[in-house]
């Protein structure tokens, strides 16, 4: 009786995880693909380009992907409990500022990268606690997190829209910092976990050990390389804090921070230009909003359904689902520039919020099929940072190609060539992998058809040599 209510304590406990790491998620999710929204106001109220306005959202985007790899090492030293509640009381006090002493588009730059910095480091946090919390079900769990992007995209950009209709972008700014405020009312709950504190007490013991092996940190004897063993230190804690060693060690790893970076570039300037696009067409930015929302259902339909094929088939591995995916969502991607009306843009939605829904809660369990439970986290830091760097890229390209041209054309053109190149580059190392084990096949078979035949102790193809040996002499003798 008492290891049964124990068990329900820890399935209540699981289930109460899963739904605020989802909460947490649908608010980080909100407000980044909410920028469009804020685009068009930022544009109009401070009277500048599309491509100064696309500076907030390269500026945020990044600082929310790179700040997951400083998460990464801050997680040796501190809970993901710790890094959640410090993350949102930066990201809600950064928003609050925005709304009370942003006068400029330099301002606003400054306050959301501040933001997207606590957004970050809560982000990497509820990944390590679903990592350190599931095994088994492991993609289920997920899933159901990352359907919390989904739920994000649905929600937020309607609200985000209806805040700034009745109350400006400043007082919309104010209520959501209040809103979000939530994640660290979340985080409270994410009690660490004993392989959680296995994980950080190793990191310690490491840690201290490391002090006493005066080879490895470079001590010297004389008082003038005080400096060199002091560096040396710092370079050795950096370099294992953030795994560079995945480079070097794992090919696979670097086709998956490619993708990290195709990615960022394609998906990122479809989800931030997407209502600036509608509207730009003529539709009206409530509607605008909707397709947003679009895309947002049935991103928590493609993210659930993937976790549920991952947990229950075994035949295609994780990345080769993702790469599929992703290279579909890059073809969807193809669609928004041919069509204008709102049910066109609803029906390439529908498309395009499935197939990204599938790839975007895989990247974690790619990340773990290729470097292991123990360097997921460090691995999904770098892919993170890959999605940055790629953001950055993306998003002020697409702006200047639309100052450009005067037309999202060619952007969506881009971002979905960029995106279905994302796709081929995890499918790289599955069919190197498959094309081996089927030459290796292929030799094993030929080896076996070359043993010898036990009765008549010649090799089958031996017969074939014969016949061109008595071709040879028969041609011989006719000639003499």
């Amino acid at each position: 009786m008492q290891q049964s209510m124990r068990h329900i304590g820890m399935e209540l406990r699981k289930c109460l995880l899963v739904f605020f790491c989802f909460v947490v998620r649908v608010l980080i999710a909100g407000l980044w693909t909410s920028l469009g929204l804020f685009f068009i106001e930022f544009q109009e109220y401070f009277s500048v380009s599309i491509i100064e306005t696309s500076l907030v959202g390269s500026v945020y985007t990044t600082i929310v992907w790179t700040s997951s790899i400083i998460a990464s090492a801050l997680s040796h030293r501190f809970s993901f409990r710790t890094i959640t509640i410090t993350g949102g009381t930066i990201a809600s006090t950064a928003l609050l500022l925005t709304a009370v002493f942003a006068h400029s588009i330099q301002h606003i730059v400054c306050a959301f990268a501040f933001t997207g910095f606590g957004l970050g480091i809560a982000l990497l946090a509820v990944q390590g606690v679903i990592v350190f919390n599931f095994d088994k079900q492991i993609g289920i769990a997920n899933g159901l997190t990352n359907a919390g992007v989904g739920i994000g995209l649905f929600a937020i950009p309607p609200l985000v829209q209806l805040l700034i209709e009745n109350f400006g972008w400043r007082g919309g700014t104010l209520i959501l910092s209040a809103i979000y405020a939530n994640i660290s009312a979340c985080g409270s709950i994410l009690k660490p976990t004993e392989s959680e504190i296995q994980m950080r007490k190793r990191h310690k013991h490491h840690k201290d050990s490391s002090k006493t092996d005066k080879t490895d940190l470079g001590y010297v004897e004389d008082s003038k390389g005080q400096n060199t063993k002091r560096s040396t230190r710092t370079f050795s804690k950096f370099k294992k804090s953030f795994d560079f060693s995945l480079f070097s060690t794992n090919p696979n790893f670097i086709g998956l921070f490619v993708c990290g970076l195709f990615t960022g570039i394609g998906y990122t300037s479809v989800i931030i230009y997407i209502a600036p696009k509608a509207v730009d067409e003529g539709m009206s930015k409530l509607n605008a909003s909707y397709i947003m929302s679009i895309i947002g259902i049935c991103q928590v339909l493609g993210r659930i359904l993937a976790g549920v094929i991952v947990d229950r088939q075994h035949t295609l591995k994780s990345s080769i689902i993702c790469g599929i995916t992703t290279a579909l969502s890059g073809a969807t991607t193809f669609l928004y520039p041919i069509g204008n009306s709102f049910a066109f843009l609803a029906s390439a939605s529908v498309l395009f919020g499935v197939s990204s829904g599938f790839f975007n809660c895989l990247h974690l369990l790619v990340g773990k099929e290729y470097v292991g439970v123990n360097q997921a986290s460090g691995a999904f830091a770098w892919f993170q940072v890959a999605w940055a760097l790629g953001s950055f890229a993306g998003i002020y390209m697409q702006a200047y190609l639309y100052d450009t041209t005067g037309s999202y054309l060619t952007s969506f053109a881009v971002a979905g060539t960029f995106q279905i190149l994302a796709g081929l580059s995890l499918l790289i190392g599955p069919c190197v992998k498959t094309g081996n084990r089927l030459l290796k096949r292929r030799h094993e078979r030929i080896g076996e058809d070359d043993k010898p035949d036990k009765d008549t102790k010649l090799y089958p193809k031996d017969s074939i040599v014969m016949r061109k040996m008595n071709y040879e002499m028969i041609k011989d003798s006719m000639t003499v």
